[in-house]
């Protein structure tokens, strides 16, 4: 899929010409469709995805009417700023309070230049007014007298609660978002042929992109406009980046599998756009969660010396504290001397798990699987559904203790092909285990399934094997784990008295709500915390086929899925099971891979066929995915 080619200039310039016009006529007809923006600034706790776009409010929204109503306070000089929106006539609808008991009168400014003076009501109004034509960006100034509420000590001038904005006409294109977006294709276009891909298949790719561009101005603008210029700098830094990737890439395969060497140039461009697709929505100004702060404050600790982490379960776990290894962020500790821990959170995230589908190369090159079962297996794992909700959401340490099980699983394959030292293993096994918790159960069971699997075929390896595992399970408990010996105990049901009162009711009823889970998250993609039916079938029968032509890989990712069904059995005790779906669609994305790269040899239909089917699934995810990031809460 991804060839060598000799480059023709001719070619390449008119590509690139032809897919920066389609981006300039894109965006030019989206404009002239018009824009419609509402802004729910006092959308209660969870709201935030509104402060890109405001300047002197408060940063946390609060509650009046007895809680009916959410608003966030405005201070005396407050700014609304909407990146992008074109020049034209705008009708300007605001809900707001004085948020005091004597109306008073607010000065507005468009733009620098003065606009009217607003009386606002004590009672949340609705105040409508006719912007005129400005200039690209829509800039309101609100000058406010402000006030102290009692005790209060903060400038409290108005009480925001929502604000919609409506184009009066057909707006003039924001040329500096056309040129952003022009940029931004020619930057991607240029990176897809330095990847070597082919004249055509750059066009369509980056057309399609274009496309979508255009789309997202016309229903999410300002969703795009806030966060052009992050984009253009993150596709920047994409260059060096598979500079990089490629680099380990091909030291590792060295070490591990000569003969797979030349593969690493298509992988590491698999990978790093793995990291596009995840980065731009996780550095997008919108996204903004409590829990980033959460990690970022961790890896400040981790790098003050202090280790000992814990976290308070939601309810639907079983509350209480739970363990917090840190095994994520040793991970990412190097970097946090070239990035502040903010953005290394979700720069260093997207990494971590687009690697995985470096991971997914080596266990198929180490058991002489074809080039096009790991490209197609990279391909699925581009759009992990289950791993772009969790990155979106804040839930790092899932994505980074799932991505190490992916190493692991190449160690004890290189391990039993020769090519892994046992201290190696151990050392991996190890840092494995400090992902995370529920991990480290999850990778205690896919050890131990395997481990057992070795035993039954009488493979003369597995006593040693068996000690190895063990002797990392040992090094990861004694040096962490034994700290929590207390919380874990409590956390385990010990009879009928303490299972009656966790937040689940009786067992029966119990396992019919988790086949009812179960068959919810595989009959299709609800939402991106599913795995997805196609990518299940395709897993089970890729497995299939491992199982016919290569038994070793295929007793690793039969441990693999059973690992991933015991990650079931909390269920007994809480709604909150293991992060299955995140577990399994490493090992689906491998199987299917290897169902997709089998058909791939099967001809011209056959081409056809595993194309399409990675096509649907990439169509089926990226627009939930853009939706999750456009219309972001959290």
């Amino acid at each position: 899929m991804l060839a060598d080619v000799q480059r023709r200039p001719w070619r390449d310039g008119l590509g690139l010409a032809l897919v920066v016009f389609i981006m300039l006529l894109g965006g030019i007809l989206a404009y002239h469709a018009g824009v419609h923006q509402h802004i729910g600034i006092g959308d209660g706790p969870d709201a935030g995805y509104d402060k890109p776009y405001l300047q002197g409010f408060n940063a946390d929204p609060e509650m009046i009417a007895g809680g009916k109503i959410g608003f966030r306070w405005a201070f005396g000089d407050a700014t609304i700023r909407l990146p992008g929106l074109g020049r034209s006539s705008y009708l300007f609808v605001m809900q707001l309070a004085a948020g005091r008991p004597q109306p008073t009168t607010s000065h507005w400014q468009l733009a620098g230049q003065s606009l009217v003076n607003v009386p606002i009501q004590q009672r949340p109004r609705r105040y409508t007014l006719l912007l005129p034509q400005g200039t690209d960006d829509l800039h309101l100034q609100m000058m406010t007298p402000s006030f102290h509420a009692g005790s209060d000590r903060r400038e409290l001038a108005l009480a925001v609660d929502w604000l919609d904005v409506q184009s009066v006409g057909a707006p003039i294109p924001a040329l500096r978002e056309l040129g952003g977006c022009a940029l931004i294709i020619g930057l991607l276009y240029g990176l897809l042929r330095w990847w070597h891909l082919p004249v055509l298949p750059t066009v369509l790719l980056v057309s399609g992109v274009a496309l979508g561009l255009a789309a997202l101005l016309v229903w999410y603008r300002l969703a795009l406009t806030i966060a052009t210029s992050r984009w253009l700098l993150l596709i920047v830094a994409a260059y060096p980046l598979f500079w990089l990737v490629r680099w380990c890439l091909v030291h590792l395969a060295i070490r591990l599998v000569p003969r797979a060497v030349g593969q690493a140039h298509a992988i590491a461009a698999l990978v790093v756009l793995a990291w596009l697709i995840r980065v731009l929505a996780l550095l997008h100004p919108q996204a903004i969660t409590s829990d980033a702060g959460f990690h970022a404050h961790n890896l400040a600790n981790l790098a003050a010396g202090r280790v000992i982490f814990t976290e308070d379960l939601p309810a639907r776990a079983g509350g209480g504290k739970a363990p917090y290894p840190p095994g994520g962020y040793i991970t990412l500790l190097p970097a946090a001397l070239l990035l502040p821990p903010d953005p290394l959170m979700a720069v260093g995230s997207a990494l971590i798990d687009s690697l995985v589908i470096g991971g997914l190369w080596l266990l198929c090159a180490l058991v002489g699987l074809t080039p096009p079962a790991a490209l197609f297996a990279g391909g699925l794992y581009l759009f992990a559904a289950p791993a772009l909700r969790s990155l979106s959401i804040g839930e790092m340490a899932n994505v980074w203790a799932q991505a190490l099980t992916v190493p692991f699983a190449v160690a004890l394959l290189g391990w039993h092909n020769g090519r892994v030292g046992s201290v190696a293993l151990v050392a991996w096994a190890a840092v494995a285990l400090l992902g995370h918790f529920g991990v480290f159960l999850s990778l205690l069971a896919f050890g131990g399934i395997y481990a057992i699997m070795l035993v039954l075929a009488r493979e003369r390896f597995a006593p040693k094997l068996i000690g190895l595992l063990g002797l990392a399970a040992l090094i990861a408990v004694l040096l962490y784990y034994l700290v929590w010996t207390g919380i874990i105990l409590k956390r385990i049901p010990t009879g009928p008295a303490d299972t009656a009162q966790l937040p689940i009711g009786p067992v029966r009823p119990t396992i019919a709500i988790s086949i009812r889970l179960i068959w919810q998250q595989l009959r299709g993609l609800g939402d991106l915390r599913d795995i997805g039916l196609l990518p299940a079938l395709l897993g089970l029968g890729g497995l299939g086929l491992l199982w016919r032509r290569e038994r070793s890989l295929a007793r690793l990712e039969a441990a693999w899925w059973l690992a991933g069904l015991l990650s079931l059995a909390p269920l007994l005790w809480s709604f909150q099971p293991l992060r299955w779906q995140l577990w399994l669609f490493g090992a689906a994305a491998l199987c299917g891979g290897v169902a997709l790269g089998t058909c791939w040899k099967r001809g011209l239909v056959g081409r056809g066929v595993s194309l399409t089917l990675l096509l649907l699934w990439a169509a089926r995810v990226m627009p939930l995915w853009v939706i999750q990031i456009a219309s972001f809460r959290h």
